[in-house]
């Protein structure tokens, strides 16, 4: 082997030992980096792992419920929260409510999922509910009860008698036809009567 091929073995062992730890140290930084990830998934786990570990027993009315202190938490002006801050409400103990359940559930559940549906409630139902919400300073719910509109109450009503179209009745402005008094409803009946009072008033002139 002559002197000039020596150096260009040397030259290319050189260059092959520098890539191997070039991808050495490329692999040592993926390992190194799967393994953050891996255990950043591993504190994850283990903080929800202790979170859901965390639960309370709030025993409202004589209806237990058994609730995580997460979820009690979510809320930071509840009255849970204060409570968890007092140390009132702790870990594997039981708070008892001396209040109606009938409720509770819907508000327990706002907690957990952050939606409540209030569709299916009457308004005296409705003022329930915002009783036991205000109790349990769950600002959202009481907001949003405050802001929905009730039933549309005629305590006075003034009409001209019947509207007729085309010798038909079709309007009376009785209290007794006006069964559906919600709001919506309650205006829509309203329009309705106006229409059809234009309508008829514009026919009889067109008579004349």
């Amino acid at each position: 082997m002559t002197r000039m091929n020596f150096r260009e073995e040397i030259e290319k062992l050189k260059k092959s030992i520098t890539k191997i730890d070039t991808d050495y140290v490329k692999m040592s930084k993926e390992l190194l980096l799967r393994e953050t990830k891996w255990r950043n998934t591993e504190n994850k786990l283990e903080e929800l792992k202790k979170i859901n570990s965390d639960r309370c027993v709030l025993n409202v009315g004589g209806k237990k419920y058994e609730v995580s202190l997460y979820t009690l938490r979510q809320r930071k002006s509840s009255l849970f929260y204060k409570q968890i801050l007092r140390q009132e409400i702790k870990k594997d103990e039981e708070t008892f409510y001396d209040r109606d359940n009938d409720y509770f559930d819907m508000i327990i559940n706002y907690y957990r999922t952050g939606k409540i549906k209030l569709n299916l409630l009457n308004d005296e139902q409705k003022e329930d509910l915002l009783t036991e919400a205000e109790f349990y300073e769950a600002s959202y719910i009481v907001e949003v009860l405050k802001a929905t509109p009730g039933e549309v109450e005629f305590v006075k009503m003034e009409f001209s008698g019947e509207f007729q179209y085309d010798g038909k009745v079709v309007g009376t402005n009785d209290f007794k036809d006006l069964s559906e008094k919600n709001l919506l409803k309650g205006i829509y009946v309203l329009m309705l009567q106006d229409l059809l009072s234009s309508i008829f008033v514009e026919m009889l002139n067109s008579t004349k």
